[in-house]
């Protein structure tokens, strides 16, 4: 697929996810920075490949946390560490 394709499959997926959340009284209609980031967050988890091995410096797991960086590296958010995902 087209990387143009997953990026606007992402979007829309996002999109609904959010119109559900308002639909159940999850979230409200009005954003805030916290809100934005979150959104944010979300399509890049769908488009970022997923990091399966934790942060060795500091153990953390959670995807939001875990950036790659453009040299192939893994950065922690956590604690500012970086690592091979593979290693």
């Amino acid at each position: 697929m087209p990387p143009e394709y997953r990026l606007a499959d992402a979007l829309r997926t996002v999109a609904i996810r959010l119109e559900q959340a308002v639909a159940s009284g999850q979230r409200s209609k009005q954003i805030d920075a916290d809100d934005l980031r979150e959104t944010l967050l979300a399509v890049a988890d769908l488009l970022d490949a997923p990091v399966t091995c934790p942060c060795p410096a500091c153990g953390e797991h959670r995807q939001d946390e875990l950036v790659f960086r453009p040299s192939g590296l893994v950065a922690c958010q956590t604690c500012g560490g970086e690592f091979h995902p593979h290693a």
